[in-house]
């Protein structure tokens, strides 16, 4: 999770290996786990390391080679 000014934010990776920057709702946290209760739905890939370092429609390698 990336906060962009007021917006909490992922990146999830479509089946072309591009990311996109899909905007969360976030309930409950701590300092290792966040509640998303608005913005993804079952089966998005989420990118989970290097994230700060992502744009809008870039193109990605999924590591294990699967999206």
């Amino acid at each position: 999770m990336v906060e962009k000014g007021a917006r909490r934010v992922v990146y999830t990776v479509d089946d072309q290996s591009v990311v996109h920057e899909t905007t969360i709702e976030v309930g409950l946290q701590n300092r290792e786990r966040a509640e998303v209760i608005k913005g993804l739905k079952l089966g998005d890939q989420v990118v989970i390391k290097g994230q700060t370092l992502l744009h809008d429609k870039d193109e990605v390698r999924v590591a294990g080679g699967k999206v």
